[in-house]
């Protein structure tokens, strides 16, 4: 069966290759890795919502286009967001800005039609990537 699978994980998240490799190992060939820069700060983010619920389109820096609807799967790996704002925003406004990042990629995250793996709650963007398997 063939799936589309988007994982979402930190920079410095090392154990994302050895679920690269696993994934390879298990066939899956249409797998993509995100880091959560890429999701929100280094991307044009459309998100729209309405009575008939949200809808998004995001593209990467790189080309890459990710839809609401376009994965069978997320998997999210994510611990921290908006790592980089601080070369964008002025220190005083870095709180805010750190904020309003951390809502987007949570409500961008919930909005996938897809079945998400570790998906956010009010207390965090997701488990530590140490204590999710990569299988």
């Amino acid at each position: 069966m063939h799936r589309r699978i988007l994982v979402l994980h930190d920079c410095s998240d090392a154990s994302v290759f050895q679920l690269k490799d696993e994934l390879a190992r298990l066939g899956v060939q249409d797998a993509i890795f995100l880091t959560g820069d890429e999701l929100t700060i280094g991307s044009l983010v459309t998100y729209m919502m309405g009575r008939e619920g949200t809808s998004f389109t995001i593209r990467t820096a790189d080309g890459r286009s990710i839809r609401q609807n376009g994965f069978d799967v997320v998997i999210n790996r994510l611990n921290y967001i908006g790592g980089v704002l601080s070369q964008f925003v002025h220190q005083s406004d870095l709180d805010f800005a750190q904020a309003e990042i951390y809502a987007l990629t949570v409500s961008l995250i919930r909005s996938f039609s897809a079945r998400v793996i570790n998906a956010p709650s009010l207390f965090g963007l997701g488990c530590n990537g140490s204590q999710f398997s990569p299988a």
